[in-house]
């Protein structure tokens, strides 16, 4: 069976995914944006041939981070390169391929649940959980102004911190019960062991836990935080620590953008279109804006219209996602 993580940056999924691998039936590894990638919905044939393949033959993502590529931890879940490349080949369809997949990773990991986490796995999880095989979705969600102003510590200008924020989280609310549950952060760090004991239960699985294991944190260089951090190491807010400027653009762009009418991933509009709109399903303040920051807003937005142009990225000029208000 397949776990499917996702959401926004900075929500939480990392240190989901480390703790749901104290299960002892539950395999995770390192991120493959396998379900990232709506080409192998479409044509599996087509496309089959550029997982784990280089540079040159890369899938673009067509939510708006700009990565690009699928690469399968295969040694870190199991398998072996060629075991891997056997498979894909054999495979006629992406459902195929993912029920004999998982099949071979909890086979050889004696476990019943493969988690995959990639952010922009939340962008197709409506195709996701219409494939006939087991596999249940889960969107982590946090607090927009704690997540945006954590990707900006991390290095994404406000701009892009608040648009990958939207995108990611307005496509991945899906309106399935039984085979979608959205986690909170706050949940995930002030009571870790109930909200795992929550999914768990969730994917038909005992209370089985190992707490004992440290978490290890994920930290670059530049960020002030580690991404794993609980409230009982750093109580301090994330946006409370950014500079004014940085704060008054995180709240202006908040306020102020939109996903546009009629923009589709894999021929779906996103459930909502605002952050003031996923404020008011999850429960969280909207805090209004403070300064005219439009001329910033418009040109970071233009930038990066332009770099994804040239790039001839998905999300370019004449498919740009976000409108500014």
């Amino acid at each position: 069976m397949i776990l499917c993580i996702g959401g926004s940056s900075s929500t939480g999924s990392s240190l989901l995914l480390q703790l749901l691998n104290r299960h002892k039936k539950i395999i995770g590894g390192p991120e493959s944006s396998l379900f990232a990638r709506p080409q192998f919905y479409n044509d599996w044939n087509k496309y089959k041939g550029r997982i784990n393949t280089s540079q040159f033959s890369f899938l673009r993502n067509h939510g708006w981070h700009r990565d690009n590529g699928v690469n399968i931890p295969y040694q870190k879940l199991g398998i072996s390169y060629v075991e891997l490349k056997d498979l894909i080949l054999k495979q006629t369809s992406f459902e195929k391929f993912l029920l004999e997949l998982t099949s071979i990773i909890n086979a050889n990991n004696n476990t019943l649940w493969w988690a995959e986490k990639t952010p922009a796995n939340s962008l197709l999880f409506h195709q996701h959980l219409q494939m006939e095989i087991p596999l249940t979705c889960i969107l982590t969600i946090r607090d927009p102004f704690e997540a945006i102003a954590s990707m900006v510590i991390r290095g994404f200008s406000p701009v892009y911190a608040t648009a990958l924020f939207l995108i990611n989280t307005g496509f991945g609310i899906v309106s399935s019960k039984d085979h979608f549950m959205s986690i909170k952060y706050e949940d995930l760090t002030s009571a870790y062991e109930l909200t795992c004991s929550t999914i768990a239960k969730f994917l038909g699985l005992d209370d089985n836990f190992d707490w004992h294991q440290t978490v290890v944190p994920i930290k670059m260089n530049s960020w002030r935080f580690a991404e794993t951090d609980l409230p009982y190491s750093s109580k301090e807010s994330r946006f409370d620590v950014l500079s004014s400027e940085e704060k008054n653009l995180i709240l202006y762009c908040t306020n102020r953008f939109r996903i546009k009418n009629n923009y589709t991933i894999a021929g779906r509009e996103p459930s909502v279109k605002s952050v003031n709109e996923i404020c008011d399903l999850f429960g969280y303040k909207m805090r209004g804006e403070k300064r005219n920051m439009q001329n910033i807003a418009r040109r970071d937005l233009l930038q990066e219209m332009v770099i994804r142009t040239m790039k001839l990225h998905p999300t370019h000029l004449f498919n740009f996602p976000i409108r500014l208000e």
